[in-house]
Formats: structure tokens, C-alpha cells, sequence
């Protein structure tokens, strides 16, 4: 089994390291759950995977920061709010929904312990938050929403990594100091 998709965990459940190779999971490389689900395993079940899948919930914060294989998060369409994008080996962060609340913490996916080096935001996303990668000393590289009107100020401020971002055509607006 390489991909393994969890429902739902009743509230006492853990799902450990040592049940993995149990349930026929040696090769497991990609873990679909809820954010609640996640945070109830153990980081050493992650020894083998490299992808999760966030399929639902609300103020979802930081995930199993100290696997060193993860690395790469993508948040489903359920997920309705982000707070934190936490510390660890993630390398590529993709959000699907939308309408997905993003924190409007300055360092989201900055921080001197933040891997993450390509993001790809939602395509009907319309409004960016300010200063979502301030500071980021780790990004190589932003897929931005199709539907913008507006790159904010300070959107990439101090983003001394970056080496390229996608645009889309007729984006009148980029604020002031938005790549400095």
C-alpha cells in the first residue's frame, strides 16, 4: 500500500509507527485524513511518508514538524482556515479551496526553520493576504491564483530565495514594496 485514506479516527485513536507495517503500510508514501485525524498520529508513522493530504477542517495549524520525509502538504478542498504552516522538511505546500481563510500572520510561510520552497495557492482565490511571505528564506517559487486583481504590499518582502513567480496576465495592482 502506498496511499492510505483515513475516514475518520474515533478521539482515542492513535495511529502509531508500530501499526503501520500491520496494516500492509511498509511503502506507505501518501496519508489522506483530517486535520484532527493527522495530529492523532504519531510522528514516527510518518517514517515513510512524503505526502499529506489535509482532506477537512478548521484552523488547521502546524503538522508533524519534526518528520523528516514529509514533504509535501496539500490542503483540500474542506479545509476552511490556516493558521500555521509549522516547521520540518516540507518542501511544497498546495491549497485547493479557495475560500480558504489564510492567517494573516506576517510569517506564514516565513521563519528561519520553514523549508517550504514552492507553493501553489488556489486558482479562484481573489484576495491575497498581506505579507504572506515576509520574510520567507526558503521559497523558490509561488503558483499564484488566476483570479487576483492585486499583488498587496509587502507580499514578498525580504523573500530572498525567490527565484520565480507566476502571475497571471492583467494583474493592474502590485503594492508598494511587494518584492523588496
Amino acid at each position: 500500500i502506498e496511499t492510505l485514506v483515513i475516514p475518520t479516527l474515533s478521539s482515542d485513536s492513535l495511529l502509531s509507527y508500530y501499526a503501520v507495517p500491520y496494516l500492509g503500510c511498509e511503502n506507505l508514501k501518501t496519508l489522506e485524513a483530517s486535520y484532527s485525524d493527522l495530529k492523532r498520529i504519531d510522528n514516527e508513522a510518518f517514517a515513510t511518508i512524503t505526502h499529506a493530504i489535509v482532506s477537512q477542517g478548521a484552523s488547521v495549524g502546524e503538522l508533524h514538524d519534526e518528520s523528516e520525509t514529509l514533504k509535501k502538504i496539500t490542503y483540500g478542498l474542506g479545509v476552511t482556515s490556516i493558521s500555521s504552516i509549522g516547521n520540518g522538511a516540507v518542501t511544497e505546500v498546495v491549497i485547493l479551496n479557495k475560500d480558504v481563510e489564510i492567517s494573516s500572520r506576517t510569517e506564514l510561510f516565513g521563519g528561519y526553520r520553514l523549508s517550504v520552497e514552492r507553493v501553489v495557492l488556489p486558482a479562484g482565490m481573489q484576495t491575497l493576504p498581506a505579507k504572506m511571505f515576509y520574510g520567507a528564506s526558503a521559497v523558490k517559487s509561488v503558483v499564484l491564483p488566476t483570479a487576483i486583481t492585486e499583488i498587496p504590499s509587502y507580499f514578498f518582502y525580504n523573500c530572498t530565495t525567490l527565484e520565480s513567480v507566476e502571475i497571471p496576465a492583467g494583474v493592474p495592482t502590485i503594492g508598494d514594496k511587494a518584492f523588496r
